[in-house]
């Protein structure tokens, strides 16, 4: 099995893709890419695998590296093309037409990626595959040469007429038969009685068994010439039109998240367990055609890889998240990010937990995300990275509380990292790392969108409600006056 995004490509790997896809969706991924991208951003990548993403798309940088690829993208599509005209054949003469497009599609193909740069450790094992096959690909070449006389025989047919016999009938004339072919003829573009439409498609079940009367032996070598050569064909390299229009999707993200003023990096995979950056952008927000998207820090280390994320509402948290999240799953498949200074360590999974859009009682929907978080609690190991948006917030404080800080505490002693929002402010207690959404000191009703650390205590927000509103000691005291003394 061939690749350019595997190492070592198996059918196994798939079979995680609907749990991942429900996460991205969750993200709002589905809401700036196609089911191609997103299909492989769910798909788990070895440290290997990662690098070698990585060179391609540091190669696809270049304007030489990038357009060598597309253009093995677009001879790839041709190919898939060629091969789907050839299986929905629907009789001998569409096949044998339709296997030479095939062939013709399949050597143009090769011809190409035998082009692509080396340096490359994704793409050379493809070219070094094509090389090894070079006496398949000859024997297609010459075997089409040696098959274009009998080609050439049955695409010149005429219809041709020699006399006509004139017939009447009660004193009126009737057209001759040769005068009603002639028409026929006409009225199926053939013109002067040369076919002139091209063969590999659309022909009738008619015409091909006239073809096969009127040219018996030129037919019979075509049909041999079909069996022979069809099975030369590298029916694998059909699986690079998905994996290239994966490569080419992230680039024309990157390009539309560039518009927007967003940063693209390649993120460095580290050997310590973290996953930082100077400053990380929520790419999915470009979907509502926002611009000046406000970047934020991330502080994931093994001493502080559990955070509860609290603050006021349209602050920022779940645009946080999603900056974090959306990053991570990128920099994990290999692929640029959106920000500066991203460093990260090659997590084995990624998990969401959003609420639900559907309607249940208090009761029903506590069950439901129990039954979600245990999920994820069961698959989570010391690798993972665990993201919750107002888990348990359709109960009372006191349980969604207890709730909130028990998940909390179960993933970090599995050595997990989680990034945890919610609007019970009394998970400060729990002496977890705790970050908050910032207040412009300047303007009380003013949205920073920054996160940043607390200190693990409700006084922290209290004083970040205090600092919002203005009420700082200075101006307590202008107000009710100094009464310490009291």
């Amino acid at each position: 099995m061939k690749s350019l995004l595997f190492l070592n490509p198996t059918k196994d790997r798939y079979n995680e893709i609907k749990a991942n896809l429900s996460a991205q969706n969750d993200l709002n991924i589905n809401k700036i890419t196609d089911r191609i991208v997103m299909k492989y951003l769910s798909l788990r990548c070895t440290t290997d695998e990662i690098r070698a993403r990585q060179q391609i798309f540091r190669a696809l940088e270049t304007d030489s590296f990038k357009n060598g690829m597309h253009m093995v993208k677009e001879k790839i599509n041709l190919l898939s093309a060629a091969s789907i005209a050839y299986t929905n054949s629907s009789n001998e003469v569409e096949r044998i037409f339709n296997a030479k497009r095939l062939c013709l599609a399949y050597i143009d193909a090769s011809r190409t990626i035998l082009k692509i740069e080396k340096g490359f450790l994704l793409t050379d094992r493809l070219v070094s595959d094509i090389e090894n096959k070079s006496a398949n690909i000859k024997a297609i070449e010459k075997a089409e040469a040696d098959s274009r006389a009998a080609f050439k025989t049955v695409t010149d047919f005429r219809l041709t007429f020699d006399y006509e016999t004139k017939v009447t009938k009660n004193n009126i004339h009737i057209e001759s038969m040769a005068v009603r072919l002639r028409k026929s003829a006409y009225e199926l573009d053939f013109g002067d009685g040369t076919a002139k439409r091209e063969m590999s498609l659309g022909v009738s079940e008619q015409l091909s068994a006239a073809l096969l009367r009127l040219y018996p032996d030129e037919m019979r070598e075509l049909s041999v010439f079909k069996d022979k050569l069809v099975a030369l064909v590298d029916a694998e390299l059909l699986i690079f039109e998905e994996e290239l229009n994966f490569y080419f999707g992230i680039l024309e993200l990157c390009e539309r998240a560039k518009e927007h003023g967003i940063n693209i990096t390649i993120p460095e995979l580290t050997d310590e367990k973290q996953f930082i950056a100077e400053s990380a952008y929520d790419a999915t927000l470009i979907y509502k055609n926002e611009y000046n998207i406000v970047p934020n820090g991330l502080f994931f280390y093994p001493d502080k890889g559990v955070y509860f994320l609290t603050g006021a509402n349209g602050g920022g948290k779940t645009t946080y998240l999603r900056s974090a999240a959306v990053n991570l799953i990128f920099a994990l498949t290999g692929c640029p990010v959106f920000g500066k200074g991203i460093k990260f360590w090659a997590f084995d999974g990624v998990f969401a937990h959003f609420p639900s859009d559907e309607r249940f009682t208090d009761s029903g929907r506590l069950l439901e995300e129990k039954k979600r978080v245990d999920e994820i609690l069961a698959k989570t190991t010391s690798r993972s990275f665990v993201f919750l948006n107002e888990t348990f917030s359709g109960t009372d404080g006191v349980k969604g509380t207890a709730l909130a800080i028990e998940t909390a505490k179960t993933l970090a002693e599995k050595g997990a990292f989680l990034l945890y929002i919610t609007h019970f402010h009394e998970v400060a207690d729990s002496e977890l790392p705790m970050l908050h959404t910032e207040i412009d000191a300047g303007c009380a009703n003013k949205r920073t969108y920054k996160i940043v650390p607390g200190d693990g205590s409700r006084r922290s927000y209290a004083a970040d409600i205090l600092k919002k509103y203005n009420l700082t000691k200075q101006k307590l005291i202008e107000r009710f006056g100094d009464r310490s003394e009291a």
